[in-house]
């Protein structure tokens, strides 16, 4: 009787210290609340919606997807895309050496890059892709960065797997930044830009950071179980 007992305590406590996608809720919530208050333009940008093809949306599944053309008062331009999935597993297949190379894309270069933006420090990889001629299509450098909750930036897609996608984060999702830029636009420039569009979607990016401050009582269990404490954002967040 008394092992049984105790087997059942297991059981129980493991139902209790894995979260459910409804514990993640008022978090995801947060971010496209976040999302919804953004102004066509900000930071000196002026901004006009792009496209995004409808089976990419079908894959993602998002629960923020805003993609846009800026353009500041220099004239410079750049695309921004923000993928923010409630479920980490759906973003795993969404990240430059995959979907642009499936649209028709060359992946010609990648080099891990580490930006400050503000009191982040943000690493990602700048991937340059270029196409044949005929397509009409100029090369393009697309920087690219993570967030995981709990976790912060993250540079790649490897990394994202190893600490998003254990039962008890993935619902709790994952976010992709992507700024792209045509692959003339000097280094200097375009590290500019990537960081001046950052610091314009501060409000959003810190929704995202901010994952602690909407835990609920069932994440809270299973962020303090063995092996599986939360880590600090103090190195992200302002």
């Amino acid at each position: 009787m008394t092992l049984a007992l105790v087997l059942l305590a297991g059981v129980a406590v493991q139902r209790i210290a894995t979260p459910s996608p409804a514990d993640a809720q008022p978090y995801l919530q947060q971010i496209r609340a976040a999302a919804a208050q953004l102004p066509p333009g900000l930071g000196g940008w002026i901004g006009a919606e792009s496209p995004v093809p409808p089976a990419a949306v079908s894959l993602l599944r998002p629960n923020v997807l805003i993609s846009r053309e800026y353009t500041d008062q220099a004239g410079r331009r750049a695309g921004w895309l923000f993928v923010n999935c409630g479920d980490a597993r759906d973003l795993v297949g969404h990240y430059p050496p995959i979907c642009y190379v499936n649209s028709g894309w060359v992946l010609s270069s990648q080099r891990a890059r580490s930006w400050q933006v503000g009191s982040w420090t943000v690493p990602g990889v700048e991937y340059e892709m270029t196409t044949q001629p005929f397509r009409g299509r100029h090369p393009i450098i697309v920087m690219n960065t993570m967030i995981v909750p709990h976790a912060g930036f993250v540079p790649d897609m490897e990394v994202l797997r190893q600490v998003a996608l254990p039962l008890t984060r993935r619902h709790w999702g994952a976010t992709q930044i992507q700024v792209i830029v045509d692959a003339s636009t000097p280094q200097h420039v375009r590290d500019e830009i990537f960081v001046s569009l950052l610091l314009a979607h501060r409000q959003l990016i810190e929704a995202v950071l901010n994952s602690q401050a909407v835990q609920s009582p069932r994440q809270t269990a299973s962020a303090v179980s063995a092996g599986d404490r939360p880590l600090p954002l103090d190195q992200n967040r302002s």
